[in-house]
């Protein structure tokens, strides 16, 4: 393949040692591998989606920090040899300078409105769109975390009760909040279930990689005709949103995706500055 030869042309470029040169083929290889383009239609899109699929499976800060370094040397070699143009180049390069400031500022995330929400919902057509989509939106679930879910996992069906495996290992049970979607999400799993035959406790809900379910979801905003850049954790940011608009405190929304720590939680809270500037519009002047 053109990827697989440019990696290895790349490689013998670098004045590498062999153990460096590994660690470069797998990071390079497992980012062509999600964007899967070849290098000359890479956009600047693929490259958020990409380091936002890294944060959503967990890695750490360092990690993502290498392959902040190894992609962007790799993209300035692509520039150097004409696979893509300066120009190109310059503009792919913006997304993975901004990598290098994350972390220094708060970074207001991308979430749904309840009207593009309901638009997502109603655009799903197959039975994983009709399962997947509200589950996650009802649970604000990590894809990575879908993707772990067991028959097992579900433990109260009456009171929507199911079982999540999170990061480093960390299990904690939520509640399926239905009116987020506003479908029977626990209907529709049951149906999904019946399906696709699974019996034993043990077996995945939803066998699928992360990529596919990125994929999913994708496919359905596009038929939704929502502008916005919809991914899985879009739609983590949507649940945790739409519970501070309809009065559930910090730490409800802490509990319900998972968060170690509530600092992770509130940057949340900047999303009440427009309900801030409404609310004091009628007190700006005396009459």
């Amino acid at each position: 393949m053109q990827k697989e030869k440019l990696i290895r042309e790349y490689l013998n470029s670098r004045a590498l040692r062999e153990t460096t040169k590994k660690l470069n083929s797998f990071i390079l290889s497992s980012f062509l591998e999600f964007i899967d383009k070849e290098p000359e239609k890479i956009k600047k899109k693929d490259i958020y989606n990409y380091f936002t699929e890294l944060r959503e499976r967990g890695c750490k800060e360092s990690y993502i920090a290498l392959n902040t370094k190894i992609i962007r040397s790799f993209l300035k070699w692509l520039a150097d040899v004409e696979v893509i143009d300066e120009r190109t180049c310059r503009k792919l390069l913006e997304p993975l300078n901004q990598q290098l400031k994350r972390g220094k500022e708060i970074v207001e995330p991308n979430y749904l409105e309840e009207n593009e929400i309901r638009r997502l919902v109603k655009a799903c057509k197959t039975k994983i769109e009709e399962t997947v989509i509200p589950l996650l939106l009802a649970t604000g679930m990590r894809v990575s975390e879908l993707c772990k879910l067991r028959l097992g996992d579900v433990v109260d069906w009456d009171n929507n009760v199911i079982r999540v495996r999170g990061k480093r290992g960390h299990v904690m049970r939520i509640r399926v909040l239905e009116k987020i979607p506003g479908v029977p999400v626990m209907t529709k799993l049951k149906a999904w279930i019946a399906y696709k035959g699974i019996r034993n406790k043990d077996d995945r809900l939803f066998p699928y990689t992360t990529k596919y379910i990125w994929k999913v979801v994708k496919r359905v905003a596009k038929r939704a005709k929502i502008q916005k850049n919809i991914h899985p954790h879009v739609l983590r940011h949507t649940t945790a949103v739409w519970m501070l608009e309809h009065g559930y405190t910090i730490e409800h929304i802490r509990r319900q995706l998972r968060h170690m720590k509530i600092t992770t939680t509130q940057i949340y809270t900047a999303l009440t500055e427009k309900d801030y500037f409404r609310a004091t519009e009628k007190h700006l002047k005396v009459e």
